[in-house]
């Protein structure tokens, strides 16, 4: 016997099927910008390794890199970040404007619940720009390397895109902050963590800490619901 979707669960399904929707076409061209940034930066790097291989020599060149810790791949440090606040204004600036989030109260779904499913669409499209920009990255590495550096490599550049999402999740928190004090703290708190993430000066320096900091971001995707929380409550 098949189990019908009771009408209160097919409507909460079509909701967050607009809601997807909704923030999709908010972000789609950021989304494609930092698509096409990123993989214009891995083909100068590209073009750049194939032009000191040919220059230098391999075995060179590959000394070079391990001795000297020479970050072949610097071109892409910035840009997670970058792409995190692009992201993160692009989709709740528009909800702060004249306090347009006070219209989830009215729905039926928990605004709670609208916060999360809108960080997982953000971070989800963060993460798809990440994960095609290292494959890619890994693939032009691999041309070019023997495996030690390639993994190395690849292990040095996580830092670079876990700061990307702890920008998206703490500006994303301080677009929807009606307090000026929060904002400043949490402004502060995502300012010096993800500076600290890009200030590493060897290869994979935080490879052996970096569980802490995905720790630092769980909490700050839980932390935007506190602001959502007050909201509520002062809208009542």
């Amino acid at each position: 016997m098949l189990l019908l979707a009771s009408p209160e669960s097919i409507e909460e399904e079509n909701m967050y099927r607009s809601l997807f929707q909704k923030e999709w076409i908010k972000l789609r061209w950021a989304f494609l910008a930092f698509l096409v940034i990123g993989y214009a930066a891995l083909f100068s790097i590209a073009s750049d390794l194939h032009y000191g291989i040919k220059m230098h020599g391999a075995v060179k060149y590959w000394s070079n890199v391990i001795t000297y810790h020479s970050n072949y791949f610097s071109l892409l440090k910035s840009l997670p970040v970058l792409g995190g606040i692009a992201i993160a204004l692009l989709q709740f600036v528009p909800e702060s404007i004249n306090r347009r989030y006070r219209l989830f109260f009215h729905l039926p779904i928990n605004e709670q619940k609208i916060l999360l499913f809108m960080l997982w669409v953000g971070t989800g499209i963060t993460l798809v720009i990440d994960g095609l920009i290292l494959i890619g990255l890994y693939a032009i590495a691999t041309l070019f390397f023997p495996a030690e550096i390639v993994t190395i490599s690849l292990l040095t550049t996580l830092p670079w895109f876990l700061a990307g999402i702890i920008t998206y999740l703490g500006v994303s928190t301080l677009a929807i902050e009606p307090s000026w004090v929060q904002k400043i703290a949490i402004g502060v708190t995502t300012y010096f963590t993800f500076d600290l993430l890009l200030s590493e000066r060897n290869f994979a320096q935080y490879n052996d800490v970096l569980v802490y900091y995905l720790l630092i971001t769980l909490i700050l995707g839980i932390i935007i619901l506190y602001p959502g929380h007050r909201l509520r409550k002062g809208s009542k």
